[in-house]
């Protein structure tokens, strides 16, 4: 994952939901227009989007989906392409976001807020004061 990446997971899948093939599939259909599928580094592994970019990972174990990845380009990332990706959240009836350690409900605001505050977007926002800052933090470290 890169510095500009946004990581999560979507938290509490519906298996009822995910694994009901004609539903799942009307899901997908509606991200597939702005994130192509393309081959995982695994079988077990799909990919909507460029695992490089912004993109929808679905790991799957034993013929059913394990988790989903969502993982933002806050570098092109768009107001079209959030919606779509949060409509995807909203339509897989998942109960909550994981957040590296950290669980949040299913709220576009929050969502933002998260991303806002994230060191993704410091870096995006300015990557050259994001490196100073990580610098002077090691330099305090070492004293």
């Amino acid at each position: 994952m890169a510095i500009w990446q946004f990581d999560f997971y979507l938290g509490n899948l519906k298996k009822e939901i995910i694994n009901d093939e004609k539903r799942f599939k009307e899901i997908i259909d509606n991200i597939s227009g702005l994130l192509k599928k393309s081959i995982g580094w695994t079988e077990s592994t799909d990919f909507y989007g460029n695992n490089d970019e912004t993109c929808i990972q679905f790991a799957w174990e034993n013929g059913e989906i394990a988790d989903i990845r969502i993982r933002l380009d806050l570098r092109t990332l768009d107001k079209n392409l959030f919606n779509v990706i949060f409509k995807f959240i909203q339509d897989t009836e998942c109960g909550n976001l994981i957040i590296i350690d950290e669980i949040i409900p299913i709220d576009k605001n929050k969502l933002l807020h998260k991303i806002r505050n994230s060191k993704e977007y410091s870096f995006v926002k300015n990557p050259n004061e994001f490196i100073k800052e990580i610098h002077e933090k090691e330099n305090e470290k070492s004293k």
